[in-house]
């Protein structure tokens, strides 16, 4: 946003004002030029507090783009490496499509290629009016949650957002995600928490479903958090 002062046009007053200094001006001129050049100073240090767009308030707390993946062909595994050490807190955006033979498909991932059995997650799932619960402890990596597939509604993403909270900080590493997704005859609809005891910081993540691709036009967005 910027703020472009302007100065009206100046007509000579017939009146008397101060100029600084304690003398006066026979028409004014320089006191009203005096007046607005304050002004004008003020308006810039109005705007020097005014964020940019997409600032999210100036002084942090805003999301930065790391990098955006879009896919024009089927792929197994959607990856990010190399990820900045330099935020506060991670955020993905996920929307994709499996190609597998089915209406759903399960999406998972994992962090700096850890495949140990060092995940443990829970999940809380409502599908079709109900709400019921699961747990895995001691697997090889963290569920995302379902993406439609092949038979589910042509056109349809899964979404899926997952939070990795003081992701550079030495110490087992929790993440959060929403999921929902649209099948042939259901609305899946997740919650997950998890924690990966081996990866002391996130540098890389990798996702990738139990069945299919990850279909043409999906989409992942890898976001950092001051």
């Amino acid at each position: 946003m910027s703020i472009t002062p302007g100065r009206p046009p100046y007509t000579t007053p017939n009146f008397h004002l101060p100029v600084p200094g304690g003398s006066e001006d026979a028409d004014g001129v320089t006191a009203l030029r005096a007046l607005a050049d304050k002004v004008d100073e003020t308006l810039k240090l109005i705007e020097d507090q005014i964020p940019e767009p997409g600032s999210g308030g100036g002084g942090g707390g805003h999301l930065e783009l790391i990098e955006d993946q879009i896919l024009t062909a089927q792929i197994g595994r959607i990856e990010f490496a190399d990820i900045p050490q330099t935020f506060s807190h991670l955020r993905l955006i996920i929307a994709a499509r499996s190609s597998a033979g089915a209406q759903s498909d399960v999406a998972s991932m994992q962090f700096n290629g850890i495949t140990s059995n060092d995940y443990d997650w829970v999940e809380i799932q409502g599908l079709n009016g109900n709400l019921t619960t699961f747990q895995l402890l001691d697997t090889t990596n963290a569920r995302l949650g379902v993406l439609p597939a092949q038979t589910a509604p042509q056109g349809t993403r899964g979404t899926v957002v997952v939070d990795l909270p003081d992701y550079s900080r030495d110490g087992a590493c929790t993440f959060q995600a929403q999921t929902s997704s649209r099948g042939s005859t259901q609305f899946d609809l997740r919650t997950i928490s998890g924690i990966c005891r081996a990866a002391d910081t996130i540098e890389a993540i990798a996702m990738f479903n139990a069945s299919g691709f990850f279909a043409p036009g999906s989409r992942a967005t890898l976001y950092g958090l001051q």
